[in-house]
């Protein structure tokens, strides 16, 4: 499932930027693993293709990083300790939630539905 062209996403520069505008943010508190973490997973060619997500503070220094299109979301979340968790919805009906590395399928097939629009 990854892509024929081994480069970073298109849309990367732009969540970098969102990153550090909450890195700014004085009332935000970011943990530097949270952000490493999610950064490290996104920059991977595996997003080629993808929409871009959009990139929020979650509780205690977290950060996540949401996907959508009209099939599929997936939603994933960095604690301070950079332990990843997972959301993923299937509109035919599938869904799930729980640590990013038990996502069904894994993470390359979540990424490829994302980019293709696909079950």
């Amino acid at each position: 499932m990854r892509p024929v062209v081994d480069a970073p996403p298109g849309w990367l520069p732009q969540v970098n930027e969102r990153v550090l505008e909450l890195l700014l943010a004085s009332d935000i508190a970011l943990h530097p693993d949270s952000v490493g973490a999610l950064l490290n997973l996104l920059q991977d060619s595996i997003w080629s293709g993808t929409p871009a997500p959009f990139v929020s503070p979650v509780e205690a220094g977290g950060v996540s990083a949401e996907f959508r299109t009209p099939r599929v979301e997936l939603h994933i979340e960095f604690d301070a300790g950079g332990v990843g968790t997972a959301y993923a919805l299937n509109r035919d009906g599938a869904e799930w939630d729980g640590p990013l590395g038990d996502l069904p399928d894994g993470i390359e097939k979540w990424a490829w539905r994302l980019a293709h629009g696909a079950n």
